[in-house]
């Protein structure tokens, strides 16, 4: 997803954009930069002229008396020293503020970028693309906010310098201020051509970047450690890391190489611009015979007239490059969701969850995960989906769900598309365990109160939660208890067995009291006397509610209502654990071969 500006109106779009992102996130503290840098910006011309006046009022008495009792010496130094004395205390006043500004600013667009990330749907998670935005936009969109900022600043502190200034040259001579103008153009164009440069280099490397990016966190977590150390794998990761670094070094001296032949040429020819600028000024104050005073102010007027030019150019330059990177915020919060404002909320009280003709694809494959699937789950009952690796069965959680819409086919509550509901609402009336949960750095009361934020703090029912999955065993011997801080990334924390975080994820499951509980291998690091205490308890977890559960381990089916068996993505068998033995078809092969494996004895 390479980003240009095709036309100036994207750009232009882009820079208003970001001007009313600055305007909302403080107005009064935006609006008081600006008058002070205005302000400062001010302060430069006229210095200019008081300084003028100052060395004339010198320059005449020595002419007359050699005298230095005129009081007009004094007045003019001590109105140039409180300019210089104004113009320190506004670039102070203007950075506090913008540095109390920028905090603000980071607020808001972390804000803008993770309440966006919460409303993408799973699928756009499946694409590279959308992690390349989501990213650009988090290391990038501040940054460049902020330096749009200190742009905006600079633009109206040097065009005010710039007024002031071509107001005095243009009484001197206009040809000087125009011969000004075009020495700088050159520059300009250099600047613009090596921003785009860097812009399209940036895009092509950015996935390869977050790759260095993914290995080198890979490299220094925690729990990868002791795997890296058993197979040395960190000098692969150094040495993979190390040939992307130079691929780009490589690269970098070329283009570098380039620019600096072609800036260097542009510099020397504008030096000489300038000075052949300077010359005519002597020339044109000699024949007008213009004091020294004049001459001093036309000379130093030239190099701020010039610099203000040089810095204007430079901040377009700069607003280009950071409006070539902001716009990645805006392009990710431009992003599509659906509208669930004026979706009704989904029943809590529902009979049926039905499939009916379900087929399912992944986005950017060609194979169907599931297969004309017809399914009736009912509340109260309790399920087991089970099948041979690549059957469908998180597939058919992830539809349930609601995280993926069907390919083909729908999916009612009671009678009704289950996209009809405000999917938040769905969200909250699921509780759920997944296989590869998160492991949160917090502490253990946190870790298990994530389940329900309403209840977050209350300790009485985390604990009760904790009870009911045996996690309130090892918890209590914690260094402090439920107080205890997790992963051993972070100061005065602990780590878990494998087993003992999915007992927090169990918790935290038990915590929301939700009408559908769904179980992804909810066991499998768990041994085998935690395994059996969890399922004794489930019996009492899936009371007055629909309860799916995938499982590889078919000792575990002997609990459910119902029994899904899966195969090839299609429904070939569903019945209770007695049904299915006695029609001895998948289910019963299946269960039988895990059986034996077990009473197997080795010769």
């Amino acid at each position: 997803m390479v980003l240009k500006f095709k036309k100036t109106r994207d750009l232009l779009l882009i820079l208003i954009k970001t001007l009313r992102l600055l305007w909302r996130t403080s107005p009064p503290k935006l609006i008081l930069i600006i008058i002070i840098d205005t302000l400062s910006g001010a302060i430069i011309p006229i210095g200019l002229w008081v300084w003028k006046e100052f060395i004339d009022a010198v320059t005449n008495i020595l002419i007359k008396d050699g005298s230095i009792k005129d009081s007009l010496i004094y007045l003019w130094l001590a109105l140039h020293f409180v300019l210089i004395l104004l113009n320190s205390i506004t670039l102070t006043l203007s950075n506090y503020i913008q540095n109390i500004y920028s905090s603000m600013l980071n607020k808001v667009i972390s804000k803008n970028i993770l309440e966006k990330v919460s409303l993408l749907d799973l699928k756009d998670f499946d694409n590279a693309n959308i992690y390349n935005q989501i990213q650009k936009s988090n290391d990038e969109s501040l940054t460049r906010s902020i330096s749009l900022l200190r742009t905006l600043v600079g633009f109206i502190k040097n065009l005010t310098s710039f007024v002031g200034i071509v107001g005095i040259l243009l009484y001197f001579n206009t040809g000087i201020v125009l011969l000004c103008v075009l020495s700088a153009l050159p520059m300009f164009y250099i600047s613009l051509k090596i921003l785009n440069k860097w812009f399209e280099v940036f895009n092509m490397r950015f996935e390869n970047n977050r790759f260095v990016r993914h290995l080198k966190t890979l490299a220094i977590t925690n729990q990868n450690i002791k795997e890296l150390k058993i197979y040395n794998a960190n000098s692969f990761l150094l040495k993979t890391i190390m040939n992307i670094l130079d691929d780009y070094l490589k690269e970098d001296k070329k283009i570098r190489r380039r620019f600096l032949i072609e800036t260097s040429i542009v510099e020397i020819i504008d030096k000489g611009i300038v000075y052949f600028i300077k010359i005519l000024v002597v020339l044109i104050s000699v024949k007008s015979k213009l004091s020294i005073g004049s001459l001093t102010m036309y000379l130093t007027s030239v190099d701020n007239l010039k610099d203000s030019i040089s810095n204007l150019l430079s901040l377009v330059s700069t607003a280009y490059e950071d409006c070539l990177y902001v716009q990645n915020i805006f392009v990710l919060l431009d992003l599509p969701v659906q509208n669930q404002n004026d979706k009704p909320d989904f029943p809590s009280d529902f009979h049926c969850i039905q499939f009916r003709n379900v087929s399912f694809i992944y986005p950017g494959t060609d194979q169907y995960v599931l297969k004309n699937l017809n399914l009736s789950l009912y509340s109260p009952q309790s399920y087991v989906v089970v099948g041979q690796n690549g059957s469908g069965k998180t597939t058919l959680i992830k539809l349930l769900l609601n995280l993926y819409q069907p390919t083909e086919g729908e999916i009612l509550v009671d009678g009704v598309n289950i996209n009809a509901f405000n999917q938040s609402t769905l969200f909250a009336n699921i509780s759920a365990v997944f296989q590869d949960f998160i492991k949160y750095p917090f502490d253990v009361k946190t870790n298990i109160g994530l389940g329900d934020l309403d209840h977050l703090s209350d300790l009485d029912q985390i604990k009760t939660a904790a009870e009911q999955s045996g996690a309130s065993q090892f918890i209590t011997k914690l260094p402090s208890g439920y107080d205890t801080k997790l992963q051993k990334e972070w100061s005065g924390s602990v780590d878990l067995s494998l087993g003992q975080w999915q007992k927090l994820a169990i918790t935290r499951a038990l915590m929301k009291p939700a009408p559908i509980l769904v179980l992804d291998e909810p066991t499998a690091s768990l041994d085998a006397i935690a395994e059996y205490e969890i399922y004794q308890n489930f019996r009492g977890m899936r009371e007055d509610r629909l309860c799916i559960m995938v499982s590889h381990r078919f000792v575990n089916t002997l609990f459910a209502d119902s029994i899904i068996v899966l195969q090839a993505g299609e429904l070939v068998e569903m019945g209770s654990h007695r049904d299915l033995m006695i029609r001895n078809g998948i289910y019963a092969n299946l269960y039988k071969l895990q059986a034996e494996s077990y009473e197997k004895v080795p010769s």
